[in-house]
This record gives C-alpha cells, structure tokens and sequence, in this order.
C-alpha cells in the first residue's frame, strides 16, 4: 500500500525490474468508505436488531448473547471471565442441549482477536445461533448436541468498537503504551508461549507488537485463566481470523514439526472438505509458518503448548485477497454456512479420535 504520490514511481521501478503486478485498487480509503457506508445502511435499515446481513456493533452482539439466554435458559447461559482495557466484558456464550452440567466434551470457538477481522466475529455469532436452533430442536442424536459449545464472539472488543467509529482497519488491543504515544498490543502476539520471538515486533507503533511482557494485554490475561480452568473438558479449539482461506495447524512460532501433525490434520481436512462442499469454497490446511508465516506468542500455539489441549487450529477466513478485510456483508451468511459444517466435520473427526459416542 503507498501514497498516490509514489504510485507511478513504484510501477516505474517493478517495471524496470521485469516484476509483475496488479494494482488491486486505485484508492483504498475509497473502498474503506463505500464499505462502511453499505454496511451502516443495513444496519440504520434493521434498526438495531441482531442479523447476520451485516456486520453488528459490539453493543448488538451481547444485546443478542443476553436474549438467547433469556429466551433459552436451560440450554444457553453466559460468563464473564475478564474485561478490556476499556472496560467492556469478556463473555462467553455457553450452548449445552443438557444443561452443561460437566459431562460432556466441550468445543471452544472465538472470534475478533484482531480488530479489523469483522468476517470472524460474523460467522462465530452466525454458528453460534445456528448451534442453539439446534439445540432447541432437541434432537439429542444430532452431533450437535453431544458436546457443550463455549463460544466467545469477541476477543477484542476494544479494538472492535475502534474499528467502527475511527480507524477501519485498526489490528490491535486499545491499551496505552508505557513512554510511548501510540497505542495497543496485537493480541496475538501476546499469549504466554513462545513470546517475542518471529514475526512479532518490540515497537508499540507496529501492527504486531507484541506488549511489555507475556499476556500484558487483560483480554489475553483473563482468557488464559479461563481456558486453563476448564482446559481438561475442551477437546477442540478453534480461533476465527481473516483473510487467506487457510487452516492453520501449529506451530505457528517457528518451522517447527509437531509430533502429531498427521492426527490434526486429518481432522483439519475432513473439515476443509466439507467446508468445500457447500459452496466451492477452496482451504488449504498447513502449519502455519509453511502456509502464512511465522507468528509467535499466537493463541493457537498456547492452547496446544501450555494448556495441552490436543486439537488446536486457527481458521483464516475468506477471502483471498479482492475484498479484504473488507469483505461485503452478503458474504456473512455464505461464509457462516459453509464454515459450520466445516467445523461440525471436524468435532466429529475429534470425537472419532477420542472415541466419544
């Protein structure tokens, strides 16, 4: 991305070089405009209800986490385990057919660690209430209800809200950097495993730094003690992302092989494939340093690393490149569809290696 002022001494030089390329678009704060102004359409049209034909405010989102549990209380129930810099409440949305009294395995699902990725929490919250439908169906043999579903919308909700009222493309957490005037620490760069090493940087004003210390970030903090507390029931953890089209299994701190590599991925491509068959939509699975880079101090790599829970992956959802993090809002629902079914292969091909009934 460069200045219109440097374009044609940019084009000039690849030239020169013999180096290909596209130019993807001509004024990308025109997009980041035409984006926003589409989706508060939807949204001023919808008059602030819950829906998944645009991407919502974090307001509406526990607005409708509160509903469900109201609505629902035998099958739904919400916990605060944190809050934000800013104050806001980290929440989990807990979904069990049998009134999560401990028995089952539970398959965790979270969404927006980076601010700017709205696809994720879009398709974590479409899943979310296409899980309760199930749910409250009350088919007991459906796959659905054989495992509790701990759900967390947003990870980042700080962050969140920034990208909705003042930067579109804002990445990071809205802490206040000690001597320092910017603001923020990428989230996933900031887990305790593996921290500050590759692809994280030491500079408060860069996209990835990666904080002060381990888990300086509270939303980083308070989820860790939340997962260790339940680590031994989760069975599946999976962290929504975009974009790529990628599902990425650990270790994303380095090249390094994973002993049991084979086992997460082929329950990795079980998912891939069946993600693929609802709509075309093409996944490449692969450690993450193979297929994207190396990222450290990433909560996949915590999860798998210091919480020991053996199924680990991180989604990078649509798309490949067009749109961006600024992907359309009828995206929402085509993403959110064919990811589900994705993910319900892969709780099978978990409980088939568990062999849970």
């Amino acid at each position: 991305m460069i200045c219109p002022e440097q374009a044609n001494n940019v084009k000039n030089l690849l030239s020169t070089f013999g180096i290909p390329f596209t130019v993807q678009s001509e004024n990308y704060q025109q997009n980041i405009v035409s984006h926003e102004n589409e989706n508060n359409l939807i949204l001023a049209e919808s008059g602030g209800n819950m829906n998944w034909i645009a991407y919502q405010r974090f307001a509406t989102i526990q607005s409708w986490m509160d509903s469900m549990a109201s609505k629902y209380p035998k099958i739904v129930t919400l916990e605060t385990y944190g809050s934000s810099s800013e104050k806001r409440p980290m929440r989990v949305i807990k979904i069990s057919a049998t009134g999560n009294d401990g028995s089952k395995p539970i398959v965790w699902l979270d969404g927006g660690i980076h601010a700017r990725e709205w696809i994720s929490v879009a398709t974590v919250t479409y899943m979310a209430n296409e899980i309760i439908n199930r749910a409250v169906s009350g088919d007991r043999n459906d796959l659905i209800n054989k495992v509790d579903w701990y759900i967390v919308p947003n990870m980042n909700p700080d962050g969140y809200e920034y990208t909705f009222t003042n930067d579109r493309l804002w990445r990071k957490t809205r802490s206040k950097a000690v001597n320092s005037t910017c603001y923020g620490v990428d989230p996933n760069r900031n887990w305790d495993f593996k921290w500050g090493g590759k692809g994280t940087s030491n500079d408060s004003c860069e996209i990835t730094y990666r904080g002060p210390r381990p888990a300086s970030e509270p939303e980083v903090a308070s989820s860790q003690k939340y997962i260790l507390s339940i680590k031994n029931r989760i069975k599946l953890f999976l962290t929504f992302h975009s974009y790529s089209q990628l599902l990425l299994l650990p270790w994303s701190y380095d090249n390094v092989l994973i002993p049991d590599k084979s086992d997460l991925e082929k329950v990795a491509k079980q998912g891939a494939q069946a993600l693929e068959a609802v709509n075309g939509t093409k996944y490449i699975v692969g450690p993450t340093p193979q297929i994207l880079y190396s990222a450290a101090g990433t909560s996949n790599d915590w999860v798998k690393g210091v919480a020991n829970i053996k199924f680990a992956y991180t989604y990078e959802l649509r798309d490949t490149g067009k749109d961006r993090f600024l992907l359309p809002p009828n995206q929402i629902i085509p993403s959110g569809k064919e990811t589900f079914v994705g993910v319900t292969a892969m709780v099978q091909g978990v409980m088939d290696w568990f062999k849970i009934n």
